[in-house]
């Protein structure tokens, strides 16, 4: 096992501003907007600056923290011949030490629940982690014990690139993320029960996990047989998810995601000033600016959604840090961030 140093600094607020700022002046007038839509979704989730050092230490309920890293990975081709090269960082005493894929596998092998964070596009490593201990230190505070795991995939935001190739080239992404992630939750012991928190395009990677799980395949690649044939308890959070609202219907990307959950909690604030230009500027539906359809409600799976307005405690906000801040919101995902109890759960009419 190696040590892993711990995330750089990120640049000053200044300093990424002033680049935005020459990039905008540079380029063509027919790409300037999306310039201004990369300064703004800077400015909006805090993805400018990182704010306070990371912490290895993520509350009473989070007994350790785990950073699952993809760079290294490729995101086509043979998937499942670069499963063990998934960089995986464990905090302890001394820092950050390096683990191999099978010792991760021996480590988290308890009845301990694991709960996996996949955070949202333009999200370096500092900020990432950050949101990953708010997350599970705060969320989870009170929780019984649990191990939180950050999947941190490469989505940092590039200057000179146009912010709609980015954004396509994370939604495609999605199904080498999907492939790896839910290679490592069939490989988990048959004792270690699963909670999967996604933000924002980070939710794609989440639903698209169980689906595969479901399918036994994820873009035309099989996944490996399960550890045990026993069903794996597992619950799913999507927070202001940037995912198309009839995907998770019968036909759609992702209408097998359900059968894999006990049950599964939704946020959508019709206020989002981020979804709402993602709606504009690529023509899509999200499902975290008005939740679910109303079919919704007669529909057999969906029985197994709970969803609410988030828009009351965030306002017009996409930093998943003012969910994670919020008591009225984290009331409602605690008990999915930790091992859920009871079921029962039932859909609620998104509010007009």
């Amino acid at each position: 096992m190696n040590q892993w140093d711990s995330p750089h600094s990120a640049r000053p607020p200044s300093l990424v501003l002033m680049a935005l700022a020459r990039l905008i002046a540079n380029v063509r007038r027919a790409d300037a907007a999306w310039c201004w839509a990369a300064l703004l979704v800077a400015v909006l989730t805090g993805t400018a600056w990182g704010g306070g050092d990371a912490c290895c230490h993520c509350g009473p309920g989070c007994v350790d923290l785990w950073v699952i890293n993809t760079r290294g990975v490729p995101c086509c081709g043979d998937l499942s011949a670069a499963l063990d090269r998934l960089a995986i960082f464990h905090c302890e005493p001394g820092g950050w030490v390096r683990y191999t894929r099978q010792q991760f596998l021996t480590a988290t092998d308890s009845s301990l629940p694991v709960c996996f964070y996949v955070h949202g596009i333009f999200s370096d490593e500092r900020l990432a982690l950050k949101q990953a201990g708010e997350l599970f230190g705060k969320v989870g505070a009170g929780l019984p014990p649990f191990r939180g795991v950050l999947w941190k995939w490469p989505s940092e935001f590039e200057c000179g690139v146009s912010v709609r190739d980015q954004v396509e080239r994370s939604n495609a992404a999605t199904q080498s993320q999907a492939f790896y992630m839910a290679s490592l939750i069939a490989d988990l012991g048959p004792r270690v029960p699963v909670s999967l928190v996604g933000h924002s395009l980070g939710c794609r990677t989440v639903v698209a996990t169980l689906q595969g799980l479901a399918s036994r395949e994820i873009a035309g690649q099989p996944l490996a047989e399960p550890a045990s044939a026993a069903r794996r308890p597992i619950q799913a959070v999507l927070v202001a998810p940037a995912i198309e609202p009839f995907s998770l219907w019968p036909g759609g990307q992702y209408d097998s995601a359900l059968s894999q959950v006990e049950r599964m909690l939704i946020t959508y604030n019709p206020g989002d000033r981020v979804l709402r230009t993602y709606e504009h500027f690529f023509d899509r539906r999200p499902l975290g600016l008005r939740g679910l359809p109303q079919p919704a409600v007669a529909a057999g799976s969906f029985e197994k959604v709970r969803q609410f307005n988030a828009n009351p405690a965030v306002g017009k906000r996409h930093v998943p840090s003012v969910y994670f801040d919020s008591p009225a919101v984290a009331v409602r995902m605690r008990g999915y961030v930790g091992r859920a109890r009871g079921s029962g759960f039932r859909v609620q009419n998104p509010e007009p």
